[in-house]
């Protein structure tokens, strides 16, 4: 019950600020995130393939995107407020980040939508 609130009052905390910004944040697909700048704050959904733990609590997920495979950065706090698992529908706010030579998502606090 406590997770569920706290995912509820996270993600209605970043819905707030996202429009605040006055910025849309438009869910793109596995082949248009290969083409976009670093550091493009992308909403990006899926279904949850894969999830491996790295050091520090962080996490990565493979996501089908429909149109392709996206690797998602999960830090720390995203992490253990999200807790994403295999088969389950993930969408997250990140930034384009280039790692060996392939674009990914980080995703530093979370939003989560089903």
């Amino acid at each position: 019950m406590e997770k569920t609130i706290s995912i509820v009052c996270i993600t209605l905390g970043a819905v707030l600020l996202w429009m605040s910004s006055g910025t849309s944040h438009q869910v793109i697909g596995a082949r248009e995130l290969q083409s976009t700048d670093d550091g493009t704050l992308v909403r990006i959904k899926g279904e949850v393939m894969q999830v491996k733990a790295v050091s520090g609590g962080a996490e990565v997920v493979i996501l089908d995107a429909g149109d392709g495979t996206v690797t998602v950065f999960l830090s720390r706090e995203a992490a253990s407020t999200l807790a994403p698992s295999p088969g389950e529908s993930l969408e997250v706010v990140g930034r384009v980040e280039e790692y060996r030579g392939r674009k990914e998502v980080r995703v530093d606090s979370s939003v989560r939508a089903r």
